[in-house]
């Protein structure tokens, strides 16, 4: 009799089990972050879109606040890590949350700044964006999923946002490693068809 019990309560508790895993999956499908965005460029008026900047290489975004005074003394080592970057392989924006498309221009060009710039006030943003603390730069790689953040003010910056490019380089790296392999084994399956010209 306390076997045929056991046997039910172990039942259960697999079931149970089962459930919480399926619950956690979904909970962690459904808090997952929404970062996209639509906007224009302030100087160019060229139209950036997420899907298309974190398509084929990584994007480095960074979020700030013409009137932010630690968004000011940021800054430099922002400067720094933009003229460090490789911008064949990395896409890179700056995101500027409050304030009109004047108010960014007026800052980057008093300190002669040329980031690539979108602003709150000229696009459609994400609630995830718009919510966001700031400054604060992200990094996002395949499927534009987010490889990391920092907010780090200090040397250290530069350093630690090199490590999170790398990392999304890496990412692209593969993907494109295994398309290149996933192409040429369709290539080899067509070579090795019937020559239908030989005698």
């Amino acid at each position: 009799m306390l076997i045929k019990h056991f046997g039910k309560l172990m039942v259960l508790f697999a079931v149970f089990a089962l459930c919480s895993s399926a619950y956690a999956q979904g909970t962690r499908r459904t808090t997952e972050k929404d970062y996209t965005f639509k906007a224009r460029e302030i100087e160019s008026g060229k139209m950036l879109e997420f899907s298309e900047l974190t398509a084929d290489k990584p994007l480095v975004l960074h979020v700030w606040a013409p009137d932010c005074p630690h968004c000011q003394r940021h800054m430099p080592y922002l400067s720094s890590l933009y003229k460090k970057l490789d911008h064949e392989k990395v896409n890179f924006v700056t995101y500027s949350v409050t304030g009109k498309t004047n108010d960014a221009q007026s800052f980057l060009k008093k300190r002669n700044l040329e980031f690539p710039t979108i602003c709150l006030s000229n696009g459609s943003f994400s609630k995830d964006l718009k919510d966001g603390g700031w400054p604060n730069t992200m990094v996002f790689g395949v499927d534009g999923k987010l490889v990391g953040s920092c907010d780090i003010n200090g040397p250290s910056y530069v350093e630690t946002m090199e490590k999170l490019v790398e990392k999304a380089e890496e990412q692209f790296d593969e993907l494109r490693a295994e398309q290149e392999a996933q192409a040429e084994e369709e290539a080899n399956k067509e070579s090795d068809g019937t020559n239908w010209f030989e005698d």
